[in-house]
């Protein structure tokens, strides 16, 4: 019984452990499936845009991404097979100490049967009860007997239970068979995925390296493009800094003049109070003192004077901008994307197109998309500037010190001056004359100094 009652907590244990693993495999089916899902979506929107039968480099950047994303579900049916693997080794741990379990109960149902057989004639039912000296002897004698009845009755019990548990065990064992041999085929079919998307690839890398001339002129093209938009930027920023600037001389301009006049009303009612000193029949001593007191201009004087701002940005020159850009950088990190839906055509900083000897620099990240597809406020701030460069509208936001822009606009639904909420449409995206494509482009700058966006925005795939 001790022994039965040992496997069974140990039963249980396994038992607890495969349903954790099997709860582990369901977890990464369902991580697989919003992978795919993103594949789907992914495959859709590279489709779309090669119609346009011209190789781009949002092309190259959505193969790439459905490389990643493939190779993230390999990953994924990598863990499943653990997961799978794990449990077929719990299952198989549990029938092997069932199957010793069940080799004790038999053993040790065999030997009361021999013995019971053996000894036969010494304990026959009723000579047994008969020779008792007593009744209460006769009676403990009867139940004796029936115990030791109910007791082989347990054994027998006890042996088709375990019986029936390893059972169950290998119809676990083949269904856990069956779920490796999906993973397998899942794998199989994601590995043959990945070669073709990898084929793919490398055709899109032979058609821009073909037309490396020719997309080097386009990089030209957009490198001076981006360079007047980043002076457009910059002197909207600056614009913005002279004004503050301005603001805050003409601030402490008043607040010079009016510590001049408090300073000025101090000094004569010092001079009052030291005529005062003499004194007078028609004039009390404290006299004054009540007089000095009431020398005041909006209950400051010379010696309480307003406190200036010791932020060393000119643009924080309010609580209200000092608590909007202190707000910003505490949501870095977690901003909404500007578009909804699109994909990354190239990351802030230098980057390189893959078969080529072209790099370019982004101050920025340039998304891609539907045209017509709305553009949202990553930020509540101020719409510190919207003007046109090259047929397309650009929308700057003011967040205390930073600032956003969002550029390649077809429509626009703010004006300047206007405070927009996170979220708000600031308007839709326009086309790219090099592709065809819908495209915009997000910038963030703290002052003048630009920033990557990705460090700021929602992680994405």
């Amino acid at each position: 019984m001790r022994i039965l009652s040992f496997f069974l907590i140990l039963l249980c244990i396994c038992s607890s452990v495969r349903s954790v693993a099997q709860q582990s495999r369901t977890e990464l089916e369902k991580q697989r499936q919003e992978t795919l899902r993103e594949l789907e979506e992914v495959n859709n929107t590279y489709n779309e845009i090669k119609k346009n039968k011209k190789e781009s480099l949002g092309q190259l950047q959505l193969v790439q991404k459905k490389i990643r994303l493939r190779n993230q579900e390999i990953e994924n049916i990598n863990a499943q097979m653990r997961a799978v693997d794990d449990s077929m080794f719990l299952i198989n741990r549990e029938i092997y100490r069932l199957k010793g379990d069940l080799d004790t109960l038999k053993a040790n149902y065999a030997k009361s049967l021999v013995y019971a057989y053996q000894n036969r004639s010494s304990y026959d039912f009723l000579n047994f009860i008969f020779s008792a000296t007593s009744f209460n002897d006769a009676v403990r004698r009867v139940e004796y007997l029936r115990s030791y009845r109910e007791d082989r009755e347990r054994q027998v019990s006890e042996i088709l239970k375990t019986e029936d548990l390893i059972s169950g065990k290998a119809k676990d064992f083949a269904n856990t068979k069956v779920q490796k041999a999906e993973v397998l085929t899942n794998d199989n079919k994601a590995r043959q995925k990945l070669e073709e998307e990898k084929a793919e690839k490398d055709e899109v890398v032979a058609n821009l390296k073909s037309k490396e001339a020719e997309l080097g002129k386009t990089i030209v093209n957009k490198r001076n493009q981006l360079s007047r938009l980043q002076n457009a930027i910059n002197s909207v920023i600056k614009r913005e800094i002279e004004l503050a600037k301005k603001e805050g001389e003409e601030k402490a301009e008043r607040e010079r003049k009016a510590n001049a006049l408090a300073a000025k009303n101090a000094a004569a009612a010092a001079k009052a109070n030291a005529a005062a000193d003499q004194p007078s029949p028609a004039r009390p001593i404290g006299a004054a003192t009540e007089a000095a007191k009431a020398v005041t201009i909006n209950g400051a004087t010379a010696s309480a004077a307003p406190k200036t701002n010791t932020h060393t940005s000119v643009l924080l020159n309010s609580e209200e901008n000092i608590n909007l850009s202190n707000n910003f950088i505490n949501n870095k990190g977690h901003l909404p994307w500007p578009v909804s839906k699109g994909y990354i055509i190239s990351h802030f900083g230098n980057n390189k197109v893959e078969g080529t000897n072209l790099t370019f620099y982004d101050n920025g990240v340039t998304l891609g998309t539907d045209v017509g597809t709305t553009v949202k406020a990553v930020f509540e701030g101020d719409v510190s500037s919207v003007f046109d460069m090259g047929g397309a509208t650009n929308v700057i936001l003011k967040h205390g010190n930073y600032f956003t822009s969002y550029t390649n606009l077809a429509t626009c639904a703010v004006n300047k001056g206007d405070h927009v909420k996170t979220g708000q449409v600031l308007g839709t995206v326009g086309v790219s004359l090099e592709t065809g494509n819908g495209q915009t482009q997000f910038i963030l700058t703290k002052e003048l100094k630009d920033v990557n966006p990705e460090e700021w925005l929602k992680p994405r795939g």
